[in-house]
């Protein structure tokens, strides 16, 4: 109401009291939509004082675009988090190189154990200020997660340059911070589609996920709610403690054979595959390029073979 918003503001209280009423009379269910917006955030705010904490920019950042979505939505929109994430099978740790970190088994691990349930933070890739919002979650996260930049990122970079502009006058945060921010959002970002989501190029920011690494032959699969973006990890073939947890990046990897996978790998992800299948190291994995091998190799199959080199220069 008026009377808590100029509570709540004091001197200023006033004057935006009477641009409220102007709102409400021109647009009653634009009206609404900012009424639960500042709510929320006042909500939030509350919180944050209650606890000792004080928020800053891009965690407020991060809230607004939480509470505008949902808003938008309807109450039953995901709302970024966590919803399960098994601590005791499972444990992060640096795997050293470029690679960075990864998730490994805690302990022997059966088939369809279910390690991880995780609703994104959701981006559209097509709106203006994309590039800011990205980078304002990765900053807005930090004390939860510290998601990595690109590593094979130019230090000049155009879209760098739009993050550090859009952000520079965020408290704290510099031209640099923000560059490496939207890279990291990048990095470990998913662009998928959603049917149902409002987004035109959904761009998926997960807090855990993004720490699995690829394998082309993994033991962990990511099974994906085309509606919310909820996702949950489970394994799908026995694993022994203290190997590394994988799941693979892409659906079309599966079927496509070592020349072919490592070109895609390369040009998606900007990273070379070392995993037991693109080694030959594993026995599974042979056995999936021996089958590949005759299939695309055969004269049969060469319309077949040209489509796939094509789909994946």
């Amino acid at each position: 109401t008026e009377a808590a918003v100029e509570k709540k503001l004091g001197p200023h209280g006033g004057h935006l009291a009477e641009a409220t009423k102007a709102l409400r009379a021109a647009d009653a269910t634009g009206w609404v939509r900012l009424g639960r917006l500042a709510i929320a955030v006042l909500t939030h705010l509350d919180a944050g004082g209650a606890s000792g904490r004080e928020l800053t920019a891009p965690q407020l950042a991060v809230e607004l675009h939480r509470a505008t979505r949902e808003i938008v939505l309807g109450s039953s929109a995901a709302s970024a988090s966590v919803g399960h994430s098994d601590g005791e099978a499972m444990t992060l740790r640096d795997c050293g190189g470029n690679k960075g970190r990864g998730f490994f088994a805690a302990k022997k691990l059966k088939l369809g154990h279910l390690l991880l349930v995780e609703e994104p933070f959701i981006f559209d890739a097509n709106d203006d200020d994309f590039v800011a919002i990205a980078a304002a979650h990765v900053l807005g996260i930090v004390k939860e997660v510290e998601l990595r930049p690109d590593p094979n990122d130019a230090e000049e970079h155009e879209d760098g340059d739009v993050a550090g502009q859009w952000l520079r006058g965020m408290k704290g945060v510099s031209w640099e911070q923000a560059a490496k921010a939207f890279s990291a959002a990048k990095n470990n970002g998913f662009q998928t589609t959603m049917p149902a989501a409002p987004e035109e190029e959904p761009m998926l920011l997960f807090r855990k996920l993004c720490m699995f690494n690829h394998s082309c032959i993994p033991n962990c699969s990511v099974y994906r709610d085309n509606c919310t973006g909820t996702a949950r990890v489970l394994v799908i073939r026995p694993v022994d403690p203290g190997t590394e947890l994988t799941i693979h990046y892409s659906d079309e990897l599966i079927l496509l054979p070592t020349q072919l996978r490592h070109r895609f790998i390369q040009g998606r992800f900007g990273f070379e595959c070392r995993c037991g299948r693109c080694s030959g190291n594993d026995p599974s994995g042979m056995m999936v390029e021996a089958a590949l091998g005759k299939t695309v190799d055969g004269t049969e199959d060469l319309a077949k073979r040209h489509v796939m080199q094509m789909a994946h220069r």
